[in-house]
């Protein structure tokens, strides 16, 4: 039996993964293989990695091989997988939880949007609701992008934002000024949940959002 996910676009619940106890660099070789078993995306929360995938058809060979997999991906043995169930209508509150305004430069704030922002005069106001798409501006990754395109990015530029999840940094770049962006996904929740930040935010004559694998053929086309 076909031990890899289903093809259900939606479905009701999620496997939930969780690799437990690992140091910052087991982290970084743990992404790839997690989005490889199928992941659309892949969170840090105190020294674990979580992340999500559609049910498998068959699950005991899914975890084993989900298991396999990320051992020899560090080569340690000592690497632990732990799964359980989520109901797919719990994101809806899930998403929510903890997030509100967060001020990223004296001229860019960034809000969910069922929270009211005080904006500074001046200050340009980004509106995310991620979904299933990474990209809140919780992680200091994300806010960090943001601090360094505020003060590198000059008006009028055309930008490409690979790997765009949410899409808060090509909705940020068009409303700072940035003239085209292309923001670019391979996952469909994560496009979606783009192209619906860029209508919330009025940014949909300049921020494009398409569904594609960057990749060397894909970039020279």
């Amino acid at each position: 039996m076909d031990a890899s996910a289903s093809s259900d676009p939606t479905p009701e619940r999620w496997l939930a993964l969780s690799v437990d106890r690992i140091s910052p660099m087991e982290s970084e070789l743990l992404v790839e293989p997690l989005l490889g078993l199928g992941a659309r995306s892949v969170q840090e929360v105190e020294g674990r990695l979580i992340t999500y995938v559609a049910p498998p058809v068959d699950l005991e060979a899914f975890v084993k091989r989900a298991q396999d997999v990320l051992r020899e991906a560090t080569g340690l043995d000592h690497v632990t997988l732990t799964w359980g169930w989520q109901e797919h209508q719990d994101w809806s509150v899930l998403w929510r939880q903890g997030l509100g305004p967060i001020t990223i430069t004296d001229r860019l704030v960034v809000t969910p949007s069922w929270c009211d922002a005080e904006v500074p005069e001046g200050a340009v106001l980004v509106t995310i609701d991620p979904g299933m798409a990474f990209g809140t501006a919780e992680h200091e990754t994300t806010r960090g992008a943001l601090r360094l395109m505020d003060r590198a990015l000059s008006p009028g530029e055309r930008l490409l934002d690979a790997g765009c999840g949410s899409a808060i940094l090509a909705i940020s770049a068009a409303l700072l000024g940035a003239h085209r962006v292309l923001a670019v996904d391979m996952d469909p929740y994560a496009c979606e949940a783009a192209r619906e930040n860029t209508i919330v935010n009025g940014v949909t004559n300049s921020v494009s959002v398409e569904q594609a694998e960057v990749t060397p053929v894909w970039l020279i086309g």
